[in-house]
């Protein structure tokens, strides 16, 4: 652990340590069951005297944050629910804040947090998933716990490509890419598409995970208002000519945050503006097995005749979220 303590403070050096250990276990950085170092070696690290540390955890243990073990060491304690929430949250406003604000949120007994977009995991299909890696052990064996290859397993790929017929999207198998969900999906476009100091043109307000991972990448986003048809469409133009960006991030059905469906006019409008400026468009399709009346709206990709449109999607959202299973559909050029 890296821990800084100062010196000059009035604070007690043993308090310091023991708030910002405490810090860590709230945040998740140091989930429970995990082992703290030994009085030893943070001493020696930290430059400390042993009697410094030793207090430290003996503060912890005390508000149950910490179980030490005689012969095996100090180990982060399980949640209860005496250790007090944290009331920091919303102090910094960047995406990987917000992001591990929403994580920790979640993790205290009892809360309900509409922040995460997933399903209750009583809903999770948990019998059928059972069966199916049952059934997938039992015909193929060892082998299917073997590596794949990098594009991914070419059976899930050629179903994935019959389940996106039912989307209106002809694509082969060898035009997807299977991702540990969208999140690498986006990155790895990121990658692709993009160099540290160029410009994307996203929604605003758009996805958080997106801005985090354009903030990893060192990618600049503009943003295009959002009302109730979705993306301005018309706004987009005159970022396309003054910023000249790498690509446009758009989730058309059902957006987040808002919730919104972009409508025909402008995907088709989206559409022809790419193909116009030569800048690729990537669509999230990741909310549209999530409508409850009728069906989803055709994706972009679907109305796309010259590979301008790259979609990512998951089953995160519609199966089970640990699975992290994401695919990319892209054509050749990319």
């Amino acid at each position: 652990m890296q821990i800084t303590l100062n010196r000059n403070s009035p604070q007690p050096l043993y308090t310091q340590l023991a708030q910002d250990i405490q810090r860590r276990i709230r945040s998740g950085a140091l989930p429970p069951g995990a082992r703290l170092p030994t009085v030893r070696e943070l001493a020696v690290q930290l430059g400390v005297t042993r009697l410094t540390v030793h207090t430290a955890y003996s503060e912890l243990q005390s508000g149950g944050w910490v179980e030490a073990t005689v012969g095996r060491g100090t180990f982060v304690a399980a949640p209860s629910e005496t250790i007090p929430m944290q009331t920091d949250y919303g102090r910094d406003m960047s995406a990987p804040s917000i992001l591990n604000d929403m994580v920790r949120l979640a993790r205290p007994p009892g809360m309900r947090s509409l922040a995460m977009a997933d399903a209750a995991p009583d809903l999770y299909p948990t019998r059928e998933f059972g069966r199916a890696l049952d059934e997938a052990l039992t015909t193929g064996g060892a082998s299917v716990l073997s590596y794949t290859p990098s594009q991914g397993d070419p059976l899930l790929r050629t179903t994935l490509a019959d389940l996106l017929r039912e989307r209106g999207l002809n694509a082969a198998p060898d035009e997807i890419v299977i991702t540990s969900g969208a999140t690498q999906a986006m990155s790895l476009i990121g990658r692709a598409l993009a160099r540290p100091g160029d410009t994307v043109i996203v929604e605003q307000p758009t996805y958080l995970g997106l801005l985090n991972v354009l903030n990893a990448q060192r990618l600049c986003p503009i943003g295009v208002p959002v009302d109730e048809d979705g993306m301005q469409v018309d706004a987009l133009e005159a970022l396309l000519k003054e910023h000249q960006p790498r690509f446009i991030y758009t989730i058309p059905t059902f957006q987040n945050p808002s919730g919104v469906c972009l409508s025909a006019e402008r995907r088709a409008r989206l559409l022809e503006l790419a193909e116009r400026y030569r800048v690729p468009v990537v669509e999230d399709d990741i909310y549209s097995a999530l409508v409850y009346e009728g069906s989803a709206p055709p994706t972009i990709k679907s109305s796309d005749r010259t590979g301008q449109v790259l979609m990512i999607s998951s089953f995160s959202k519609a199966l089970i979220p640990g699975v992290r299973i994401g695919y990319v559909v892209a054509g050749p050029q990319f």
